[in-house]
């Protein structure tokens, strides 16, 4: 035996209940709808994550291009740095060697020649024999 529900659905397949048939044709155009609305908002959707993406790739570009600058930045600075070092020892070398020849300069005021040539002509024959004879 048949339930209601059941007859009801033979009679719509048979396309005799007018009103089921009313029903079922809004049924499908509210499905059509709907999907055309999900596909308007899928649509949407990708588009925005289209422009999404493109603002996404230009700000990694950009980024990317700041750390290039960057990263020659430390390259230049780390070069300036040694340079700076190879400079500072340098320097260092200099003031030692000017250090050097300061000291120089002064021990040079004694004139060695002209000190032994005084003492020679202020010496008198037999002065200091004493203590180099052998006794």
């Amino acid at each position: 035996m048949l339930t209601d529900v059941e007859k009801a659905f033979q009679s719509l397949l048979r396309g005799e209940d007018g009103e089921l048939r009313t029903a079922l044709d809004h049924f499908h155009e509210m499905v059509t709808e709907g999907g055309d609305a999900v596909s308007k908002a899928g649509l949407a959707y990708t588009v925005k994550m289209d422009a999404t993406t493109v603002r996404i790739e230009a700000e990694t570009k950009a980024l990317v291009a700041s750390v290039g600058r960057m990263d020659e930045q430390s390259e230049r600075e780390y070069t300036c740095s040694n340079a700076f070092v190879v400079i500072s020892e340098s320097l260092q070398g200099q003031e030692a060697e000017i250090h050097c020849d300061e000291l120089l300069d002064w021990l040079s005021l004694l004139n060695f020649a002209e000190k032994q040539a005084d003492v020679f002509s202020k010496w008198h024959p037999g002065t200091g024999t004493v203590a180099l004879d052998d006794h």
